[in-house]
């Protein structure tokens, strides 16, 4: 099994309340999943806040939903993407914990 690089991302969207943001991964861009999430039924487009370019990103992501849902609620899903009630400070401590090189 070999490594494969790609991104964890944290994005926003004012329409929510500031504390609801999203922790997923792409092997693509993050910007691709924000322009793919703004639809006709979504009143303002999503932001990615930060993201990093890491080594088995899915490993990570998973990781950092066991941590949110441990101590966070998850308030919604949208689109298969949980939504997590927690500041953009807490994630992004969380972020800076992981090895990799920083996209956004």
């Amino acid at each position: 099994m070999t490594a494969e690089y790609g991104y964890v991302y944290c994005i926003s969207n004012r329409s929510y309340y500031t504390s609801r943001i999203n922790v997923g991964m792409t092997m693509r861009s993050p910007t691709d999943i924000v322009r793919e999430l703004c639809t006709t039924g979504v009143p303002n487009p999503f932001k990615v806040e930060f993201a990093m370019k890491v080594l088995n990103p899915k490993q990570k992501e998973k990781t950092l939903h066991a941590i949110l849902s441990q101590n966070h609620t998850t308030v919604s899903i949208y689109h298969g993407r949980e939504f997590f009630h927690v500041s953009l400070e807490q994630v992004r401590t969380f972020f800076d914990l992981m090895d990799g090189e920083r996209s956004v």
